[in-house]
């Protein structure tokens, strides 16, 4: 039988290209165009925002495309496809139209009403930023060549260009409403010039990043500090240093309001700030991403701040009171966190979307999901009956679910900063929880009353583990060292520096053996009883992110930042299997399923991938979508692009295209072919029988599928018959 199954593939594959069948179809001028699939993307690493000014649409820039969403429900509205990379995007006043910059050095004006170029004006280099005028009439562009320029959109022609001696990349323009100043930013250097006459005002110095944004009062313009820490307020007349606010790491983009009042900022350590210009305080802080937070847009009104992020989100936040109002992350999430039912059946994930999604294994359709974090869901874990949902967030909160009705039941408050690890004690009576803030916490699960704090660590408790008998605690941070608890008594027994690098995860096994992942890409057990490493698994070419012992305790997965997952041997350190081309993103999460035959990975590309451990086979693919539930396969025999089962059709893309692959056409989403493909296609027999494959399935599915090919032999034959081919 396994003769049959590795030569199955190897024959079918042969006949997917063009075949007797596709030319005799030709010669008796049957159409041999076919339909194909393909998914619309969802958001990557956001690299600029922009908002309407009447704050009803948001356009997020990633990679080659600009989504426009509507503000209130984060319905994506128009998607527009750029030959190159994206750099910037602006907002006419009436809405009706979008300037983006791209990095294939054109700037183009969009109607956003079907989403068509109306017009396209040509750099000699990239353009980095675009700034449409308030009354519409003119475009001011930052260039890669040192120029910034302002076009009149009527012509389509250059007024002004504007090149310093310094020819540094603008990064950032702005021109004022009398046209009178336009400010260009440049890496080391902030330029003011006459918007009207093309003369040079002034130079400011220092300038090193990306800063200029939003409006200028009379006499002052926005600047970066000279160490990229130091957002500043400068008297763009004299030149004079008016304000200077620190920051802990470098700033990615800055923001100040019309009146002058308040300046918003965004940095690297994944927090955007608002700050009072007169008294120069902090007011505010909003933390909720997960990576560095690179775009920041303050509303004249300051009710809402909007940011973007590398993380694949965008947010609307209340201004006031920090809390998150809406995350945008376009169709899917990037996925952090996975946790099985205890029947094996149910697959609960959390990610940077606030929301917990439980899918049901064998229809593929979404059961439940657990709404009320505003930040990303870092952990789950399920109570030992299975009834409750325990879930940790950057949000600085955790909270306790029934399964069966998705309600909320205890809500956790205490932690200082964003919690990292959780899980259910004492048979689901108390909770157990750790974070940013250097503390592990014990709760009551019922009451949400705090029971214990395990103080002491000098680093981020970025895992921990526990083990069976609930007797030792086992926590690893960013410091390279894990520090061992004696859970009874709450006292810390002692911390092992293990290594230089930083724990990325850390599980504590039956036999006393602690296993740890690292930023390094490696992988290690080490006795606890000793401190000594006993087995290196090495081979992740960047940072192992997280692993997962199986239930036998004789194989170790480890899932990394080079985007595959890996199986080894946990005694000899020898690698078993390498599970590649199912994520485009590093994996965040690996699991075995409960009969140990699949391994489930997520990733911060969205997906969460089901192997089979035996061959190593992709057999399917779930996305995390924000609504609704998608599904895809690999390619096989019947289905070349594979299948799909899903409730969404809007995300899938269908084609024409000939047989050679070439002359693709998208077809309408009214179009009959379109229906036929997808009625054949969108098909949840295939898509779950392939995740659920047992024994006899096995030999079914392979009798089918011989069956269909010689089938398909014979009708070739006749046909050849039929025609005097022969």
């Amino acid at each position: 039988m396994s003769h049959v199954h590795a030569a199955l593939p190897s024959t079918l594959v042969s006949h997917t290209g063009p075949s007797l069948l596709t030319e005799i179809m030709g010669t008796l001028a049957i159409s041999t165009r076919r339909q194909t699939h393909a998914i619309r993307k969802g958001f990557g690493p956001i690299t600029a925002i922009a908002v309407s000014r009447d704050q009803t649409r948001l356009a997020v820039c990633s990679d080659h495309t600009v989504w426009v969403l509507d503000v209130e429900t984060g319905a994506i509205e128009t998607t527009l496809e750029h030959p190159g990379h994206v750099t910037s995007a602006s907002f006419s006043t009436n809405v009706a139209y979008l300037a983006t910059g791209c990095q294939d050095g054109v700037a183009r004006i969009w109607e956003l009403v079907g989403g068509t170029v109306i017009q396209s004006l040509s750099h000699p280099d990239k353009v980095l930023d675009v700034h449409l005028h308030v009354r519409g009439q003119h475009l001011s562009t930052g260039c890669q060549d040192g120029a910034s320029r302002i076009f009149e959109l009527s012509s389509g022609t250059a007024i002004q260009s504007c090149t310093p001696p310094h020819r540094t990349p603008v990064c950032k323009v702005l021109l004022s409403e009398d046209m009178r100043r336009l400010y260009a930013e440049g890496r080391g250097s902030l330029d003011l010039w006459d918007g009207l006459t093309g003369a040079h005002l002034i130079t400011l110095l220092p300038s090193n990043n990306p800063a200029l944004r939003g409006g200028a009062t009379q006499c002052r313009l926005t600047a970066h500090g000279f160490d990229k820490m130091f957002a500043q307020i400068w008297d763009s007349d004299s030149g004079e240093l008016l304000r200077n606010f620190e920051h802990p790491q470098t700033i990615t983009a800055i923001w100040i309001t019309t009146p002058g009042t308040r300046l918003a900022t965004a940095c690297r350590d994944e927090i955007a700030r608002i700050w009072d210009v007169e008294s120069d305080t902090l007011l505010n802080e909003y933390r909720g991403h997960t990576d560095a937070v690179t775009d920041v847009v303050l509303p004249d009104d300051c009710a809402h701040l909007f940011t973007g992020s590398e993380d694949g989100t965008a947010k609307r936040w209340d201004a006031g009171t920090g809390d998150c109002i809406r995350t945008y992350s376009g169709h899917t999430s990037p996925v952090v966190c996975i946790a099985f039912s205890t029947e094996g059946t149910g697959l609960f994930v959390g990610g940077h979307d606030p929301t917990v999604t439980l899918y049901d294994l064998a229809t593929g359709r979404c059961l439940q999901r657990f709404t009320g974090h505003t930040g990303a869901v870092s952990e789950l874990a399920l109570s030992p009956d299975g009834s409750r949902l325990a879930t940790a967030s950057h949000d600085g909160t955790a909270r306790v679910w029934d399964v069966a009705s998705g309600r909320c039941l205890t809500r956790i408050v205490g932690h200082a900063h964003a919690l990292h690890a959780i899980r259910f004690m004492s048979q689901g009576r108390t909770v157990l929880t750790g974070g940013r803030d250097r503390e592990v916490k014990l709760w009551d699960a019922q009451t949400g009353a705090l029971l214990r704090t395990f103080t002491g660590c000098s680093d981020r408790i970025r895992c921990f583990s526990v083990n069976r008998d609930e007797t030792v605690l086992v926590t690893g941070g960013d410091e390279g060292l894990y520090w061992i608890w004696d859970l009874s008594t709450g006292a810390r027994k002692r911390g092992v520096q293990i290594e230089d690098h930083a724990i990325r995860a850390v599980l504590l096994a039956s036999d006393a053996a602690v296993f740890a992942s690292y930023s390094n890409g490696v992988a290690k057990r080490w006795d606890q009883r000793t401190g000594r490493c006993t087995t290196v698994y090495e081979g992740h070419r960047e940072g192992t992110r997280c692993l997962f012992l199986s239930p036998d305790g004789t194989r170790l997965a480890t899932g990394g930042y080079d985007h595959v997952v890996k199986l080894w041997d946990v005694e000899s350190g020898a690698c078993l299997r390498t599970f590649a081309g199912g994520h485009t993103d590093w994996v965040r999460s690996v699991a075995f399923t409960p009969d140990t035959t699949r391994l489930i990975t997520v990733g911060k590309d969205g997906r969460i991938c089901i192997w089979a451990i035996a061959s190593g086979e992709l057999l399917a693919t779930l996305y995390n979508l924000n609504k609704g539930f998608l599904w895809t396969t690999p390619p096989d025999s019947l289905a070349p692009h594979g299948w799909v089962w899903t409730d969404r059709e809007d995300l899938l893309i269908v084609s024409e295209e000939d047989t050679a692959g070439g002359n693709a056409q998208v077809l309408d989403e009214k179009d009959s072919k379109r229906r036929d493909y997808l009625s054949t296609h969108n098909n949840q027999r295939r898509v779950m029988r392939k995740i659920q494959l047992r024994g006899e399935e096995d030999l079914n599915r392979m009798t089918e599928l011989l069956g269909l090919h010689v089938a398909i032999r014979q009708s070739e034959a006749e046909i050849k018959r039929l025609t005097h081919m022969e």
